[in-house]
């Protein structure tokens, strides 16, 4: 491949990253979604200080069932670059998903001349520019862009992609230390940002079959062994933040079941991107032989006959290896979730049938030869059609209520989606909209707790504290002893004027143990009651444990005017206004 070609690849990939900036653009006036955004980033107090220690606390421990330290250290700097403004935040998932697009670019080209098949500078164009345009535009990646919780997929994907590259220049470089220290580098990088690259090891050793064509040896198994020794690291860490997140309510062979059809299921979304939606439940499993998992067990079958037929070409085995591989941490063996499959995990394993695709259409133009327009303009339409749905999938992730709207519109019968808009719906002061959707969350889904906080939320907005109360007891008789019930409807009889049932509550909140606020809501219900001892006996546990607390030092304000101590009280209730209680 001419140096000419090389440079006139990379201009091709510059092309295509922008116009993939251009397509995310819209996505900068998004907001925050109630999808984990609020978990990761606007209720996150922890991002808001970046300093030694949350880069510490971000490596040593866990983060919402997740060990991903370099996704929350980018977070933290966004936060000091622009506060809780969504665009900043927006900006860098599209900016990253632009270079990662240039990269695929590359990446494409750096595989065509690893081949070394002799080929016509127009097959490598075309090649590079379908694979850079098909993963920069195809709505599969919207969720993973536009979804500000899944930085960690654009992140991990630019050192996954950098790692890759690095690895091919080892293989034909002189300069083999530099490039291996690179790559082993790199697969770090994405390691700690998305633990979905432990499969980096499988994949180097696919390069080596196809294009790299190495022959098989001890020294290319003993090269990877520094790659799995740190996917095995972060395998670890991953099973040890979410080992209280494992579900394994099915058999193994159910999964295998699912596992297939969500294979089958990621392909038909590829070929077909339509009716995309952020949570795909998963239906009851069926029997084997239903059409649901009997198709899709055939189409895996088929594929992979195919693949062993055409083994000689050694691209189509070497495309479906890596498209299973990368998909095996999240394709439902082991089972931590409720849905079938998600856009966002087909981030990585897209790349192989994308590469294979551009791959396939500078073929047929080859074909064509001096007709090439006949498949150049149609692959051109499709590129453009791709990136008007991508526009409109961007435009779902606008907010809460248009992503739970457009989730419940595909899926009717979720039980979070209402939930979740619902919340948003309380945000915005529409209650009856979100008293609605709650009352539909709940009767989908009647152990669903935070239904019916949320619910009674609602109702206590709007002035119905008996109804707020009801619902809180309607929860609790489905789970008799949930603290948050208990402190919820506790707040409520409080509220009522009902001070001996909140005292009651919040005594039964405080066997699950210590808890500060309970304590302080049972001391003011003390306080009506003429319980001034025990009241005093509660916020003096608190003011031990945080000697900082205006509402404890009100509190015994409260205690000692009533008990005659004015000079007490007066210090208290001084104490309370200069830590901020109005």
């Amino acid at each position: 491949m001419r140096r000419k070609e090389i440079w006139s690849a990379v201009f091709i990939s510059f092309i295509a990253s922008f116009a993939t900036l251009t397509a995310y653009l819209s996505a900068l006036q998004n907001g925050f979604v109630n999808f984990d955004d609020n978990v990761y980033v606007y209720k996150n107090a922890a991002i808001s200080t970046l300093d030694w220690g949350f880069i510490k606390d971000s490596f040593f421990g866990f983060y919402y069932l997740n060990w991903h330290p370099l996704t929350m250290i980018s977070y933290a700097v966004d936060y000091s670059l622009w506060g809780l403004d969504p665009f900043g935040y927006h900006l860098t998932n599209i900016v990253l998903h632009s270079i990662n697009t240039f990269l695929v670019g590359i990446l494409a080209c750096m595989l065509l001349k690893a081949e070394g098949t002799p080929r016509p500078p127009l097959f490598t164009y075309v090649s590079v520019a379908v694979a850079a345009l098909l993963f920069g535009l195809h709505p599969v990646h919207v969720e993973s862009v536009a979804w500000i919780s899944e930085r960690k997929d654009v992140l991990s994907g630019l050192f996954f992609l950098l790692a890759i590259i690095a690895y091919i220049r080892y293989s034909s470089s002189t300069c083999k230390a530099l490039y291996y220290s690179a790559s082993l580098l790199f697969s770090f990088l994405a390691l700690i940002s998305k633990p979905m690259a432990v499969t980096l090891p499988l994949v180097l050793l696919i390069l080596d079959y196809y294009p790299l064509k190495r022959q098989p040896s001890l020294k290319a198994i003993v090269e990877k062994i520094p790659f799995a020794l740190l996917a095995l690291l972060s395998t670890v860490m991953t099973l040890s933040a979410q080992t209280a997140a494992s579900s394994f309510t099915s058999s193994l062979w159910e999964r295998a079941l699912v596992s297939i059809r969500a294979y089958v299921f990621y392909l038909k979304k590829m070929a077909l991107p339509l009716d995309f939606a952020p949570f795909y439940p998963i239906a009851p499993l069926p029997e084997l032989f239903s059409p649901a998992y009997l198709i899709p067990l055939l189409v895996c079958c088929a594929l992979a006959a195919f693949c062993v037929i055409k083994r000689e070409t050694r691209i189509y085995p070497a495309v479906f290896a890596f498209y299973l591989i990368t998909l095996v941490p999240v394709i439902g063996i082991v089972q931590i979730s409720t849905h079938l499959a998600a856009d966002r995990y087909m981030y990585l394993p897209s790349l192989g049938p994308f590469m294979l695709a551009g791959i396939g259409t500078a073929w047929l133009a080859a074909l064509f030869n001096k007709r090439r327009h006949i498949v150049l303009i149609p692959t051109l339409a499709i590129l453009v059609s791709l990136a008007f749905v991508s526009k409109r999938q961007i435009h779902v992730w606008e907010d809460s209520i248009s992503l739970w709207s457009h989730e419940i519109e595909q899926y009717p019968s979720v039980y979070l989606a209402y939930n979740n808009r619902a919340v948003a719906f309380t945000e915005e002061g529409h209650y009856m909209q979100a008293i609605e959707d709650l009352q539909k969350s709940i009767n989908l889904a009647p152990d669903f707790i935070p239904a019916y906080i949320n619910l009674g939320d609602a109702y206590r907005k709007i002035g119905r504290k008996e109804t707020a109360a009801e619902v809180y007891s309607a929860g609790l008789q489905v789970h008799p002893d949930n603290a948050e019930l208990l402190f919820e409807r506790g707040l409520t009889y409080n509220n009522m004027g009902e001070f001996a049932m909140a005292a009651g509550d919040f005594t039964a909140v405080l066997t699950h143990g210590f808890h500060i606020e309970a304590l302080i809501y049972r001391a003011a219900a003390l306080i009506k009651l003429g319980d001034l001892q025990r009241a005093a006996d509660d916020l003096s546990a608190v003011l031990k444990a945080d000697p900082q607390n205006a509402l404890a030092h009100y509190g015994m304000a409260e205690v000692y005017f009533k008990s005659g101590n004015a000079e007490l009280a007066s210090y208290h209730r001084g104490r309370a206004t200069a830590l901020g209680y109005r």
